[in-house]
């Protein structure tokens, strides 16, 4: 959804498709990126760094999808107006992260009905955790087994890993991006319909 490339490849390949967006508070986006980039050793600055050089750095790097954008990712209006240009509104769906994770079976029901799928035998375990915030007690042992393929890459990162508890951002870094983001959100509300005060 962020490079702006990809939308018309998409509508080339799959013309029919049905795109289901989901979208989290931009803001804990940004550091849950930050955060994932910083447990597998690709990221060596500070969260406050990263996000003054952040414009720096993008425009420096290419392919689009390992540039560090903690913030350019979180703008969705725009993102979702490119979709929009190659793909009928009918056919985006937009749950919002918080929401779906608060009531995970409406949210598997929602996506269940838009995608035209049977509930069937879906989970029933919507409360376990599958995703918990990691690190590793060595990235530079990760991106050595990265070199010997998938396999050894898991097998290394298996033992290498341990689950963390989530250092939250510091508070002034918030309220910055609170500001920064501030106007695009009302912007994506007011594209989407709907009130995201669950961000506020």
């Amino acid at each position: 959804m962020f490079d702006p490339a990809i939308a018309p490849e998409m509508a080339k390949v799959a013309p029919n498709a049905k795109l289901l967006a989901i979208l989290r508070n931009p803001i804990e986006r940004a550091y849950s990126d930050y955060r994932f980039q910083v447990a597998r050793g690709r990221e060596d600055l500070t969260f406050e760094e990263a996000l003054e050089q952040e414009d720096l750095r993008t425009a420096e790097s290419y392919p689009r999808f390992l540039q560090k954008s903690y913030v350019g990712r979180g703008m969705y209006a725009d993102q979702l107006r490119r979709l929009a240009e190659f793909f009928p509104l009918d056919r985006i769906k937009v749950l919002i992260f918080e929401e779906f994770t608060a009531d995970q079976r409406t949210g598997y029901e929602e996506v269940c009905e838009f995608l035209g799928l049977d509930l069937g035998s879906g989970p029933t375990d919507f409360d376990r955790t599958v995703n918990p915030t990691i690190e590793y007690r060595s990235p530079l042992l990760n991106r050595v087994a990265r070199r010997f393929g998938s396999g050894p890459a898991r097998a290394v990162a298996k033992v290498n890993r341990r689950v963390v508890e989530y250092r939250p951002m510091a508070e002034s870094t918030r309220s910055a991006l609170v500001k920064r983001f501030e106007e695009p959100n009302e912007h994506l509300a007011s594209w989407l319909g709907r009130d995201l005060g669950i961000w506020r």
